[in-house]
């Protein structure tokens, strides 16, 4: 838990998004949460790099090539249950944002609200 901003700016984040243009807008929303971000292109790298890294917070892309960011957030959750996940995502289905509740994520964003991702952060962090 964190509490004050010096407290957040050294929070650790993972990216996973195939998009390198969406990386790097995550990139540059959250870059004065955090000491050290990381990002990857799909969910595999992932699930690899947030058990090695054990990031505060990942976002997650849920339609990636390969294992999807459902299946990630599953395996994230069942190896590393301190990570947290927030889910972004272009789809707006009913129901997705359960499904991605379900995996383990602990928010959802439809990527047209990435700016609300910052005080998202924020507002988990200090829970």
């Amino acid at each position: 838990m964190f509490h004050t901003a010096q407290q957040c700016a050294r929070m650790k984040l993972l990216i996973a998004d195939d998009h390198a243009g969406v990386r790097k807008f995550v990139r540059e929303l959250v870059a004065e949460l955090a000491a050290e971000i990381r990002e990857c292109s799909n969910g595999e790298q992932a699930v690899c790099v947030g058990a090695e890294f054990l990031p505060d917070f990942v976002i997650m892309d849920l339609q990636m090539p390969g294992m999807d960011g459902f299946e990630a957030t599953r395996r994230l959750a069942d190896e590393c249950p301190q990570v947290r996940v927030i889910v972004i995502s272009h789809a707006q289905h009913p129901g997705l944002e359960a499904r991605a509740r379900g995996a383990g994520a602990c928010c959802f964003l439809h990527k047209a609200s990435l700016v609300e991702l910052p005080s998202c952060i924020r507002r988990l962090a200090q829970a």
